[in-house]
């Protein structure tokens, strides 16, 4: 089997095991004289610890649930008319709590 002609590319034929010379299949000649090929190195990667954070934020994210889209229509809805209330001690808890995270 030949085939000369592959994507417009012209060129030499390639041809399958049937059609190789007696040399090349009883591995006589030039080749039969080369060295192996060396085994292909490992290579290896080490990811520190800013990837397996990464990692596992992404993680996180992906197990997010969903926007809850009626839920803030009706926060919207409670703060345009006004009986939205705000719970100054919680909201100051969490600030602190925020605060303290960075700090760490």
């Amino acid at each position: 089997m030949s085939v000369s002609n592959i994507n417009g590319l012209g060129g030499n034929p390639v041809r399958n095991e049937g059609s190789k010379s007696p040399q090349a299949r009883t591995g006589a000649g030039p080749a039969a004289d080369a060295k192996p090929a060396a085994s292909p190195s490992r290579d290896a990667v080490n990811l520190g610890d800013g990837a397996e954070r990464l990692r596992s934020l992404e993680a996180a994210v992906g197990s997010a649930p969903e926007v809850d889209v009626e839920r803030i229509t009706a926060l919207k809805q409670a703060i345009a008319d006004g009986s939205y209330q705000i719970d100054t001690g919680k909201l100051a808890e969490k600030l602190i709590q925020l605060e303290r995270s960075f700090s760490r």
